[in-house]
């Protein structure tokens, strides 16, 4: 993610920039939320979830193990690459178009949700393992 292209840092530039005169011109501020990007969560990208979950024991009631990013990393191993699947939705999950469509679309605002485990892996925590791709 903080080795993002160099075009798509410039479009989150521009809204920033076009977000701060807004608010010193006390026009419409237009938002979204980027929900569900650099913060998994299974009731925004349930084929993900489903995804890292093959091969990977149920719970003793039958529910999945893979239910948060937490989860993500300290279950046990399954069918899939669950560091390229991570690798692999940021990537994919917003992209520059998307910035340049809401961009275009007028909007001034984004809010984008980031775990505090990109910055404070606490020993012990399975965080530790995915450190190389933060």
């Amino acid at each position: 993610f903080f080795e993002m292209a160099t075009s798509m840092k410039n479009v989150l530039l521009s809204l920033l920039i076009t977000s701060s005169a807004c608010l010193a011109d006390k026009e419409i501020i237009r938002g979204v939320n980027l929900g569900g990007w650099l913060v998994m969560e299974p009731w925004i990208t349930p084929n993900l979830f489903l995804t890292a979950n093959e091969g990977v024991p149920t719970n003793d009631d039958g529910t999945l193990q893979i239910v948060d990013e937490y989860t993500w990393r300290s279950s046990p191993s399954g069918d899939n690459d669950r560091s390229a699947l991570v690798q692999d939705h940021w990537e994919n999950w917003v992209t520059l178009d998307h910035l340049t469509d809401l961009k275009t679309a007028g909007i001034t605002h984004l809010r984008i949700p980031v775990g505090y485990w990109y910055w404070n892996v606490t020993d012990g925590e399975p965080f530790e393992i995915d450190t190389d791709i933060y």
